[in-house]
């Protein structure tokens, strides 16, 4: 009896554990806007992208909203050759302001010199595009390594 009420105590610290580092962790929110001609490749790289974000463990896939998001992937792909070998696909990621942004910038107010440079910089960091060209037959491994990039370098420094 008494081995069970201890096993019991010790699950039961381990599980609020847990639950308590998961609870810590940041979600992201991350809409996706792809544009393609071919239906196929659209929802065939729709599909990967957003496999591959959910894979995260820490991002919710959702509509477009400003307000809510804090990022966005604008992706065009252009399927070329025959018969469609190659795809050619442009990356859009915007990174929204957060709550703490604002307050970096209100700051900096009282010198409109200083806040115009500083709003400027703020959207050019915020912003960043990527260019791919792959081959049909392996755009699953482009789909991988485009959420890879995002991963390493939006993702972990919030963690």
């Amino acid at each position: 009896m008494i081995k069970r009420l201890t096993f019991f105590a010790v699950s039961l610290v381990l599980l609020f554990v847990f639950i308590g580092q998961a609870a810590d962790r940041p979600r992201f929110k991350v809409s996706i806007d792809i544009t393609c001609i071919d239906a196929n490749i659209e929802r065939f790289v729709e599909s990967h992208i957003k496999r591959e974000l959910r894979a995260l463990g820490d991002v919710d896939v959702v509509e477009h909203d400003p307000k809510t998001n804090d990022f966005s992937f604008f992706i065009l792909a252009i399927a070329t050759g025959k018969p469609l070998e190659i795809v050619v696909i442009d990356v859009l990621l915007y990174d929204f302001f957060s709550d703490n942004d604002f307050q970096e910038l209100m700051v900096m107010q009282d010198r409109p010199e200083n806040f115009r440079s500083a709003v400027n910089l703020y959207l050019f960091l915020r912003t960043s595009a990527s260019l791919y060209i792959e081959r049909i037959n392996t755009l699953d491994n482009l789909c991988k390594e485009i959420i890879l990039k995002f991963d390493v370098k939006k993702l972990e420094p919030l963690r």
